[in-house]
């Protein structure tokens, strides 16, 4: 349909990885700082104990453990730097009395990461948000993008010379693959009954300037990618009316039910004369949007799929084209991941494995598919993903 034009989506998580990656670049230097000392912390016993004084001093709680990131995860280092930053005055204090101690980082660095940390936060939330298997995403890419975009206007602007080129890098980036919003993706949010076309408007307006007016094509591209949807709905009736004459002939039965099954639509159809299924859909009251923080609560709020379902009849044509849209995934993250065992398989207990049987492993676990898996605490420490101040 259209050439094609709608058929390629770009991975979002993908996006956001080298979004991100651009401009920690830019800050590795301070970010080294607190990647050194959180190894110095845990490099020995004696340091541990020496970092548990220091938090206690500082009045501070030791339910949260350090953690140590993965330079290529960008994730990691938003937790690495979250827990570090929570226990910056333990840092400050063990650099008084350890003289061994050299990678503190100045008070402007923690400055910085502050403002790194509070930037990364909503990339975090994102990535897990678009990562998600139990619901539709693509009718959250707007939204979040346009979040995106507008903090990274915010930082190229910053009088900090340091945070305003790692915004440059990050909106060079960003413009790259997201200038244009893709349509389809912002047909995703048109067709979630909470938002429709007039939260693209709302949402172009926050960003202002050439943005203003640019829901208006979208709104065009719409109306013409649901004219298509009418055209080939019309030809596949076309071509199964036939077969349907047939079959009706040769039966010997019938029944009132039958015979006034499309009266709700027909009702519908009288009643809106004139008018697409689009432009009703767009006309009739949204549906009440959730003002609460908790994503889940808000997803939970309205299943966008059974509205569809539950509406069909009055949009037959056009919840055909949902049901297409509102299917479209918007990262491969969530795909990729079913294959990322090896740290389930291999962990310290099996580091002797041979790759044959570490493969036959792996294959096995699939006969397996669809059982939850609860990982202990040993095997997450043992990949590194959380190390903690006190054994």
């Amino acid at each position: 349909m259209s050439d094609g034009k709608f058929f390629h989506i770009r991975c979002c998580g993908h996006i956001l990885n080298l979004i991100v990656q651009d401009g920690l670049k830019v800050i590795r230097d301070g970010i080294r700082c607190v990647r050194e000392s959180v190894k110095y912390v845990e490099g020995s016993e004696g340091r541990k104990i020496q970092f548990r004084e220091c938090v206690e001093q500082g009045g501070m709680k030791c339910s949260k453990g350090l953690w140590l990131d993965v330079p290529t995860r960008w994730n990691s280092t938003f937790m690495m730097l979250d827990r570090a930053i929570y226990y910056r005055e333990a840092f400050v204090n063990l650099s008084r009395i350890d003289k061994y101690y050299k990678d503190c980082p100045t008070p402007l660095d923690w400055e910085k990461m502050i403002v790194l940390a509070n930037l990364l936060r909503p990339f975090d939330a994102i990535t897990k948000l678009f990562s998600g298997t139990k619901y539709p995403t693509i009718n959250l890419f707007f939204e979040n993008v346009c979040q995106i975009h507008f903090q990274l206007r915010q930082l190229s602007t910053s009088y900090d010379g340091v945070l305003q080129t790692m915004g440059n890098a990050m909106m060079s980036k960003f413009e790259k693959y997201w200038e244009d919003y893709n349509a389809v993706l912002a047909f995703g949010v048109i067709l979630d009954p909470r938002c429709k076309l007039d939260f693209v408007q709302y949402l172009y307006g926050k960003l202002g300037g050439d943005y203003t007016s640019k829901w208006k094509d979208i709104g065009d591209q719409l109306n013409m990618f649901f004219e298509e949807y009418k055209i080939s709905s019309s030809l596949s009736s076309m071509s199964s009316g036939g077969s349907s004459t047939s079959s009706t002939r040769t039966s010997s039965s019938w029944s009132m039910d039958n015979f006034t099954s499309d009266f709700d639509t027909f009702n519908v159809n009288m009643n809106t004369l004139g008018k697409s299924e689009l432009q009703i859909y767009l006309e009739d009251p949204r549906e009440p949007r959730m003002l609460e923080k908790d994503v889940v609560e808000y997803l939970n709020d309205l299943d966008v799929l059974n509205y569809w379902k539950e509406h069909q009849y009055r949009y037959p044509q056009l919840s055909r084209m949902a049901k297409d849209i509102l299917g479209i995934p918007i990262t491969s993250v969530a795909s990729e991941s079913s294959f990322s065992l090896g740290g389930r398989v291999l962990n310290k207990w099996r580091s002797s494995m041979l790759s044959d049987t570490l493969e036959a492993v792996v294959t096995t676990r699939n006969w397996l598919y669809g059982y939850e898996f609860e990982e202990d605490e040993e095997d997450a420490e043992s990949r590194g993903e959380e190390v903690e101040l006190m054994p």
